[in-house]
């Protein structure tokens, strides 16, 4: 741990882990519902949200979350009114947030550093009020999970049946988008639009070669997003890779494939 200390600021390695946490958690439900699709397209989407930060304020995440949230309300706007699946409706708003994202990149003449830090992550940007405000998106999503663990749990397996029970499905899965949304915003700075949807994925995928049950999930999920953090910051301090992401992914990826070796699927 002095080792990386050495190699990356404290707030750096405190913001991976409390990444690791609240991915860990939002990926199970990620996954569950099919939206693997939907939370690479918003991390994408937001590109035009920095654009817009870098040209013309100096508040890019800001922007990004703002423009994340919009399409996240528009997907469900399409969702619910328009009667669209949510993989076309993200077909739809994705490519043309993304591609306005990329003109203004080229219009603006946005510097190359600036342009890798969102699209690929660096942990030396990272400061403490990223910290902070991710151990208030944490606190969040804590409080909703345990308040709210009935609901959100029949959403994820049965949205019909719990529509039928009373619960406002609408009003979950739209608040759902919404965090989902700010999280990935705010994993960009470390990870980059690239790679994050990673995060959100392939600890759910192993947590369910070795969960009996639906908080065991919750559970692996998490653990596994924790040691891959750990492994990839044990990685970069002897592996000169700007990317940090590609060295979670990698070190993910790695878990998964001993995971898969010793454990069949649930």
């Amino acid at each position: 741990m002095i080792d990386i200390v050495e190699h990356l600021p404290l707030s750096a390695v405190a913001a991976a882990v409390l990444i690791a946490l609240i991915c860990g958690i939002l990926g199970v439900f990620v996954v569950l519902k099919n939206e693997s699709f939907i939370s690479d397209g918003i991390a994408h989407g937001s590109l035009l949200g920095v654009a817009i930060g870098l040209i013309f304020f100096e508040q890019p995440v800001l922007l990004a979350i703002l423009v994340a949230v919009i399409m996240a309300l528009t997907l469900s706007f399409l969702k619910s009114r328009a009667d669209v699946k949510p993989d076309a409706a993200i077909g739809i708003v994705y490519p043309f947030m993304f591609a306005l994202g990329l003109i203004l990149m080229n219009v603006g003449s946005i510097e190359h550093h600036e342009l890798e830090t969102f699209m690929f992550g660096d942990l030396h940007a990272v400061i403490w009020s990223d910290v902070a405000l991710l151990l208030g998106i944490l606190a969040v999503v804590a409080v909703l999970l345990i308040r709210f663990y009935r609901e959100i749990v029949l959403i994820t397996f049965d949205a019909e049946f719990a529509d039928l029970n009373g619960i406002c499905v609408a009003v979950y899965e739209t608040s759902y988008r919404v965090l989902l949304s700010i999280v990935i915003v705010l994993c960009i700075k470390t990870v980059g639009v690239v790679l994050v949807t990673s995060l959100f994925v392939i600890s759910v995928v192993s947590a369910r070669f070795l969960a009996k049950n639906f908080k065991q999930i919750l559970l692996f999920s998490v653990l596994h997003n924790v040691f891959s953090v750990l492994l990839a910051l044990l990685l970069v301090s002897v592996i000169p890779v700007h990317a940090f992401g590609s060295l979670i992914v990698v070190a993910s990826v790695a878990i998964l494939l001993v995971i898969m070796m010793f454990f069949k699927r649930r």
